[in-house]
């Protein structure tokens, strides 16, 4: 019973230590999101999603070969926008990034192509 009890305490204390210097760390990330939000730093509305599609040599078929990126509030204009398409257990197919115009929509470029059956998801990421 002693040693439960000496090792419970040694436990509660080893555990109280980590605690408090985790605590006293100084960490600022800045923004980070991640999954599926629809409040974003600087677009609160949220945004809308276009295919591109062309001829994929590669594939010797028609792909998904970029994202337009429309929707995008003023307020992001000149921040980096990236595309991550993914398939339908989450898994990366294909990604790219570009900055936001101040005119127009962001037309990000992926690579590499792949087919549209395969493409379940979108991720997009302003910073």
């Amino acid at each position: 019973m002693k040693r439960l009890i000496v090792a419970l305490l040694v436990g509660g204390a080893i555990f109280g230590a980590v605690f408090a210097a985790a605590a006293a760390l100084n960490v600022d990330a800045g923004f980070l999101q991640a999954g599926s939000d629809d409040t974003l730093v600087c677009d609160a509305d949220g945004v809308q999603i276009f295919y591109q599609d062309g001829w994929s040599s590669a594939l010797d078929d028609f792909a998904i070969t970029g994202v337009v990126v429309a929707g995008i509030d003023d307020t992001c204009d000149g921040k980096l926008v990236e595309v991550v398409l993914t398939d339908v257990n989450g898994n990366w197919l294909a990604s790219g990034a570009t900055t936001i115009p101040v005119v127009g929509n962001a037309t990000v470029d992926t690579s590499p192509d792949v087919l549209a059956s395969a493409v379940y998801d979108v991720h997009v990421i302003i910073r």
